[in-house]
């Protein structure tokens, strides 16, 4: 029977509609595989929603987990962290996340995910949700972190921000942010390794160095003569070669 008067106003002011959504998500037609009806992709267990969160889809097969996150280009939008999936963010072929994503192409063990950086937690949240379903899927596979500039400072700050995850290598290219770099490595993180140049009218000349109490991470600081910008490209296979030392690459 329908409720009238003082019930019936009770109701209708006591019990709000729930799980109901009253436009078109914004982001609908960047995403066209996406139902405009879906949320959080279908994923409500086991994924989570941060403004359009935009992590990485961890396949079946892969053991082992690579993030490469390069310098800053500019504010990402919301659900585009992913430099695939921004048309207008792109890296030189000869920086070091070409080199990663070329070199591990074929290797259907190990995937590679290419991020750029934010100065809002975009990047930070979609990073740590991606490594986070990544320990869960293989807790026991290799975890790298490498990143360059206002990348670097981000990696460093995503390993300190799941400090239950280890990170195997964490590899960072002259550290450099807008306020206070991250520039202390806990003790998640099982090496850490860190190139800088130190040019007084430069940009970065950051080192890194352990955490108060971390006396088990292996830290190391190499002091380069490149310029803020060439470090990107002129460390590249160096950068390739430590990532190697943790996941040899299978053909």
């Amino acid at each position: 029977m329908q409720e009238t008067g003082f019930y019936a106003f009770k109701w209708r002011n006591y019990m709000p509609d729930v799980g109901r959504f009253f436009n078109v998500d914004p982001l609908a037609e960047k995403f066209p595989y996406n139902s405009t009806y879906a949320f959080s992709e279908n994923r409500v267990i086991d994924a989570r929603e941060f403004e359009g969160l935009e992590k990485v889809q961890i396949n079946k097969e892969t053991k082992n987990l690579i993030i490469a996150v390069i310098g800053y280009r500019g504010p990402p939008e919301k659900g585009r962290t992913q430099v695939k999936n921004d048309p207008n963010i792109s890296y030189d072929k000869t920086s070091f996340a070409h080199k990663l994503v070329e070199s591990y192409a074929s290797d259907k063990n190990t995937q590679v995910a290419v991020f750029f950086p934010s100065t809002t937690s975009y990047t930070d949240n979609d990073i740590s949700a991606s490594i986070q379903d990544f320990r869960a899927q293989s807790p026991d596979g290799k975890l790298v972190l490498a990143g360059h500039s206002k990348g670097a400072d981000t990696v460093v700050g995503v390993a300190n921000d799941n400090p239950d995850i280890k990170v195997d290598k964490l590899l960072t290219l002259d550290i450099s942010s807008f306020t206070v770099n991250n520039t202390k490595i806990k003790s998640n993180t099982a090496e850490a390794k860190n190139y800088y140049q130190d040019n007084f009218f430069d940009l970065g000349g950051t080192r890194i160095s352990p955490a108060d109490g971390n006396t088990t991470s292996k830290v190391t600081n190499v002091n380069t003569t490149s310029s803020h910008t060439t470090i990107d490209d002129d460390y590249r296979i160096n950068i390739l070669n430590e990532v190697k030392k943790v996941i040899p690459i299978k053909k």
